[in-house]
């Protein structure tokens, strides 16, 4: 059972907590991360019909509120109808979610064919994880992003929970994560236990573009601090700067993923394009783009459709062996030479036109044997 307020205390018993008509969960260890094992061969994958592209974009949506009181779609707010359909639309083009550390660590794995899809929250709002009381337990709100995600994961066994969460800790500009009093340890530890990742986006919430170097590594590390003492464990390699606004001063950016007592891998502006591939020489990690689900021109919608149309853009296509990055030949000039060097990975730069014979998978699925009748 969910405490009602948070103690720093060890629980005595399992927690069990209710969401979409399951129960969950009896927290599992996290797995060790392991590197990845650079391929002797190119993956042995049918080419010609998978297609599979890693120098492509790789799209990081931003959402806000789900199902807000606003009652309809806004700049800020997705609708319940809204945000299903966006799901529906992302699984419709092949898209699978993953954290945000997976496309930093160059770890993306997701099958051959699939591309990866990062969704982003910022604020931690009340409508992206809400907890109803039901005297003995707490259960997951089947409307809030959670519960949402949950619900399609379940319908939709290949995609996995994955988000990530710009949180604003519990502060005196926040009454507390995700905007219920005393619930915000167990909910982000939840989100952890559960697959689920957490990002920073600062304390006040306020623009940085004044901010010398002390206000920033005070604004910052603060909000690392706090989240780590209501999630103790939490690991942040990321922050979401407050309206997408860097500081005037380019000298300080380095500041915003460094400083007194954390260290980050990237941060993220607040739109207006899918973000280059880690393998791209154009990716910069102190600067990765996002865009919004807004029914609008580089909104989501606009820009699923858009990357599969023969254009300067073409989305991420994974070739299922994260140790091995693959790509069309013309799609090499993207490529940033010190790559290889860097990762260790094997580039396997194909033709699409005369794909090679050995990388057509054979037919795995054996029939019985049975006699051939003639008619």
């Amino acid at each position: 059972m969910f405490s009602r307020y948070f103690l720093p205390v060890v629980l005595l018993a399992p927690v069990v907590l209710l969401g979409a008509g399951c129960k969950f969960f009896r927290p599992r260890p996290a797995p060790t991360p392991q590197p990845s094992p650079t391929p002797a061969a190119p993956p042995k994958i049918d080419y010609a019909a998978l297609k599979p592209n890693e120098l492509g974009r790789i799209p990081i949506v931003m959402y806000h509120s789900v199902g807000g009181k606003e009652g309809k779609d806004t700049k800020l707010n997705r609708t319940v109808a809204s945000f299903n359909k966006d799901l529906a639309l992302l699984h419709k083009f092949n898209y699978v979610p993953v954290n945000l550390i997976e496309v930093m660590d160059d770890k993306i794995s997701v099958p051959a064919g699939k591309k990866p899809v990062v969704i982003t929250f910022d604020d931690a709002r009340e409508s992206q994880f809400k907890l109803i009381d039901q005297k003995d337990n707490f259960k997951i709100d089947p409307n809030c992003a959670v519960g949402l995600i949950d619900a399609f994961c379940k319908i939709h066994p290949e995609w996995k929970p994955r988000a990530v969460f710009y949180a604003l800790p519990k502060s005196g500009f926040k009454t507390d994560v995700f905007d219920q009093p005393g619930l915000g340890p167990q909910k982000l530890k939840y989100l952890i236990d559960n697959g689920y990742e957490i990002g920073n986006h600062s304390v006040q919430h306020a623009s940085f573009a004044k901010f010398d170097a002390k206000k920033i590594d005070t604004e910052v590390g603060a909000a690392q601090r706090l989240l780590t003492q209501a999630a103790p464990g939490v690991k942040i390699s990321s922050i979401a700067l407050p309206f997408g606004v860097y500081p005037k001063d380019k000298k300080l950016w380095p500041n915003l993923i460094k400083g007194t007592g954390y260290s980050y891998k990237a941060a993220l502006l607040a739109a207006w394009e899918p973000s280059p591939s880690p393998a791209d020489r154009k990716f910069v990690a102190l600067r990765l783009t996002r865009i919004t689900p807004e029914n609008i021109v580089n909104g989501l919608a606009n820009w699923v459709t858009r990357l599969e149309r023969v254009s300067p853009y073409a989305p991420y296509v994974s070739d299922g062996d994260p140790g091995c990055l693959s790509f069309p030949l013309e799609e090499k000039p993207k490529l940033d030479p010190t790559y290889a060097r860097r990762t260790g990975k094997l580039l396997n730069a194909y033709d699409p036109s005369n794909p090679p014979a050995a990388s057509i998978v054979p037919d795995a699925t054996p029939r019985p044997a049975k006699p051939i009748v003639g008619g």
